[in-house]
């Protein structure tokens, strides 16, 4: 019977648009092209760039990646 684990890590970015550009560098490194790369991952789309990072795409040996998402926060929420 499989078992289900939901894995949360939470985030501060201290520098946007390098969390950006290794997005870009990780989507180019698995065969994106290079203009989708920057148009999908920026560092307005912080989100989207996470994703990227922390998916590997290919689940690792003995489990299935169910879902992968990502949300954006202003701040985080403390209370």
């Amino acid at each position: 019977m499989p078992k289900y684990i939901v894995v949360t890590i939470e985030l501060e970015v201290d520098d946007a648009d390098q969390f950006a550009e290794r997005a870009r560098s990780q989507a180019v490194d698995e065969g994106w092209d290079r203009k989708e790369a920057a148009l999908q991952f920026s560092a307005g789309n912080l989100g989207a760039c996470a994703q990227m990072i922390f998916d590997p795409g290919e689940s690792p040996i003995g489990c299935t990646i169910v879902e992968c998402s990502a949300e954006e926060h202003r701040e985080l929420d403390n209370g």
